[in-house]
Parts: C-alpha cells; structure tokens; sequence
C-alpha cells in the first residue's frame, strides 16, 4: 500500500486565468464542477430545490457571472 507522501501531486490548471500548479491544492466550483485556483472561487449561496434551503458553495467567476444574468432576465 502506497503512503501519502509517495503518491505523486498532478499539475493542475485554473480554467479562468490558466493558472498552473502541483504545490497548491486544486479546488472544483460546486456548479460547472472545472478546477479553479482560490483567487477565483467564491462562496455563493445557491438554493436547493430538492429541500427548499440554501446552502453555501464555492462557486468560480463564470458561474457567478451566468447566475447574476439569469437573475436579471427573470
């Protein structure tokens, strides 16, 4: 069985800005589920229809942005 520190870290890339990184730990948004750096994931409260609450998600800038659209048009 391999530890934890023999297993090798994978370079990953921040969809928004391209960021590249085998050092930091990489960080997915809650909705579109891409790898994002932590400069452009933020907390977002989204409602859950499944129990009628709202729970907090670390959401990336795109998805924040076609929110923020849909809101308005609504």
């Amino acid at each position: 069985m391999a530890r934890s520190n023999d297993i090798e870290r994978g370079l990953w890339v921040c969809h928004i800005c391209g960021y590249k990184s085998d050092d930091a730990e990489s960080k997915a948004c809650d909705l579109c589920f891409r790898v994002t750096c932590s400069l452009h994931l933020r907390p977002a409260s989204l409602y859950n229809e499944k129990n009628g609450l709202y729970e907090t998600a670390g959401v990336c800038i795109s998805c924040a942005a076609d929110n923020a659209k849909k809101q308005q048009n609504l």
